[in-house]
């Protein structure tokens, strides 16, 4: 069975819910507090919303440049601290999250019928870094804790 292959291979597997849009979700923690993450293969980093970010009491700085894609390539990006993350069992320590505006894809997804909250996006930035493995099948996400 793939879960047991992978957990001999010190894979971490995290489980994922469906949205009614298709997208697939999961729970992760910042600093110990719980998010609701898009699962995001097209996305080249993480990101965190900003509104979200300065809810939660995140150190960030506002760089310099304007992000691409997401509908627009004028909006203001900002980074935060060195967090912790935990994925699962996975920890992640001393990663900096990108932030962005996304009200707007917040709002898309909730006029869809996505109830459910909607913090940010996992991006391909940890997707690639922990050799990510999707099972569609069974709704999981494997990620290596060896990196």
């Amino acid at each position: 069975m793939l879960t047991d292959f992978l957990k001999q291979k010190d894979f971490f597997s995290i489980p994922l819910t469906r949205t009614k849009t298709g997208h697939l979700m999961l729970s992760i923690f910042i600093e110990n507090q719980s998010f609701r993450f898009i699962l995001d293969t097209g996305a080249a980093t993480t990101v965190l919303d900003i509104g979200v970010a300065k809810q939660s009491d995140f150190a960030t700085n506002k760089l310099g440049e304007n992000a691409g894609g997401l509908g627009t390539s004028e909006m203001a990006v900002y980074k935060t601290a060195p967090v912790e993350i935990k994925i699962g069992d996975l920890t992640i320590t001393q990663l900096a999250i990108f932030c962005l505006d996304l009200s707007h894809v917040i709002k898309s997804l909730a006029k869809k019928g996505v109830e459910e909250a909607v913090h940010g996006v996992i991006g391909a930035d940890i997707l690639l870094r922990h050799k990510a493995i999707i099972d569609y099948g069974s709704n999981t996400l494997f990620l290596d804790a060896v990196i």
